[in-house]
């Protein structure tokens, strides 16, 4: 599989790799919801304009808390020793890409007791009825090794855990707020607050903004990363 970094082992040793759309130069970036403060009191109100929610944004992040995980200890040290590995700009731009695939995925229809039956044979596409052949044929053209049918359908299966993962801890952090999906940012389509743009990246926005040490920087940095954000969210 093209990924090296692996979501989970099954029982029959089947390993699921994280999507590629969650990987950066090697490191994996994935929705990270725990930094969920927001200017307002005691319900969720973003009704502020842009320039008022990054400057608050700005100083919260420099300010709040960093709990981080393993992997995000190494993007934190990659990001102090390589000055072209991850700045505020690519960081919009994996954002918007990665929240640009979502309607993409996953195209197969997983029944809940997957794990235990491991059945791939019974898998129906929700769009397409065999998403794997509409899969190669989009890529007849491609000088790139083409996964197997098993490591397709594997794929597809890593990118339902991250999507429920993300749920389960949008969920969590963000009551009161409405998920983002494509229907709001395609469409807008929305019914209640909506989450900002930022609130799954902000751990990593934190790690880049945290180097800069005038507001000045660090408000001109959150815009490009929302530039960055939206220029590849609507490609």
């Amino acid at each position: 599989m093209k990924s090296h970094l692996i979501m989970k082992t099954l029982a029959n040793g089947w390993q699921i790799p994280y999507p590629d759309k969650a990987i950066h130069k090697g490191s994996l970036i994935v929705k990270d919801y725990r930094l969920n403060g927001y200017p307002g009191e005691a319900s969720p109100d973003y009704d502020i304009s842009y320039d008022e929610h990054v400057e608050w944004l700005q100083d919260y992040l420099v300010r709040c808390e960093l709990d981080l995980t393993a992997e995000q200890r190494k993007i934190s040290d990659r990001i102090a020793t390589d000055n072209n590995y991850l700045d505020c700009a690519s960081l919009g731009w994996h954002a918007g890409f990665y929240e640009n695939l979502q309607a993409l995925y996953p195209a197969y229809d997983f029944p809940d007791d997957f794990e235990e039956t491991l059945s791939i044979d019974d898998l129906r596409g929700i769009v397409y009825d065999d998403p794997y052949a509409d899969f190669l044929e989009l890529n007849l053209d491609s000088d790139e090794p083409q996964p197997t049918r098993l490591e397709f359908i594997l794929q597809e299966y890593g990118h339902r855990l991250l999507m429920k993962h993300e749920e389960t801890e949008f969920q969590r952090y963000w009551p009161g707020f409405v998920k983002l999906e494509p229907l709001n940012w395609m469409f807008g389509i929305t019914d209640g607050v909506l989450e900002p743009a930022d609130s799954a990246w902000r751990i990593y926005l934190a790690l880049l903004l945290r180097r800069m040490p005038t507001k000045t920087e660090r408000i001109k940095e959150l815009n490009r990363f929302f530039d960055g954000y939206a220029e590849d969210l609507h490609k």
